[in-house]
């Protein structure tokens, strides 16, 4: 009885670490010579701007390597911008264009965005572009090489995204599935709203391990009388 005790235990806590994204996967990003690849980021430090999907693309088809980024859902409504980006490369950003509105944007370096981090290169753009669908697409950012691989940093994720604009004044960074930052609510982005389907997994977990337990414990009774 003390082993299906320490099963649903270690199962209980390890559906909730998937429900907060702390056992995903987060190996370091690679694409191909020639190939397109994307990336999503889904972990935000602010718990009221999840669930949501900031698309990063990788275009190694030309000569040099294009980022693209772009709010695709989630969140508390539609964001008025992204303002900051930050990858896991030293190789430097050149050129800076797509949906940036008005908003003046420059290559700064290495620098630490906040609770993710510190990453070999950051981008900083006012916080008057725009970003919205079908608002000009992505903000894209030309490297000054091809790059066919981005390691994690320390709080494994290669990029990392600062969105806001949103009426509230609500705004927040994110990052990779499986990174690892602090988390916190902020009460100009509204009341956080779980993940239905996270939550409908536990429920069905909780579900099974209940009927386990009833079934071990039906047995039991059979077996002493």
């Amino acid at each position: 009885m003390r082993s299906i005790g320490r099963i649903t235990i270690g199962l209980m806590l390890y559906m909730l670490a998937v429900l907060a994204g702390g056992l995903s996967p987060a190996d370091a990003g690679s694409c191909g010579l020639t190939a397109t690849c994307t990336f999503e980021l889904t972990v935000a430090n602010i718990s009221q701007l999840s669930p949501i999907d900031i698309r990063v693309t990788w275009n190694n088809t030309g000569s040099t390597t294009v980022l693209s980024v772009q709010w695709i859902s989630g969140g508390p409504g539609t964001p008025g911008f992204i303002n900051e980006f930050g990858y896991n490369s030293a190789v430097t950003t050149t050129a800076i264009g797509g949906n940036i509105g008005t908003s003046n944007w420059s290559y700064v370096g290495a620098g630490n965005e906040d609770s993710f981090g510190v990453f070999l290169s950051t981008d900083h753009g006012t916080a008057i572009g725009t970003n919205t669908p079908g608002v000009g697409g992505a903000i894209t950012f030309t490297l000054a090489s091809k790059i066919l691989s981005i390691p994690d940093n320390a709080n494994g994720t290669e990029f990392v995204a600062h969105v806001g604009g949103y009426p509230t004044g609500c705004s927040g960074w994110v990052g990779q599935a499986g990174s690892t930052h602090d988390s916190e609510n902020n009460a100009s982005c509204g009341s956080a709203v779980p993940d239905a389907g996270g939550l409908a997994l536990v429920a069905s977990g909780l579900v099974s391990v209940g009927g386990l337990l009833g079934t071990r414990f039906r047995r039991g009774r059979k077996e002493v009388v």
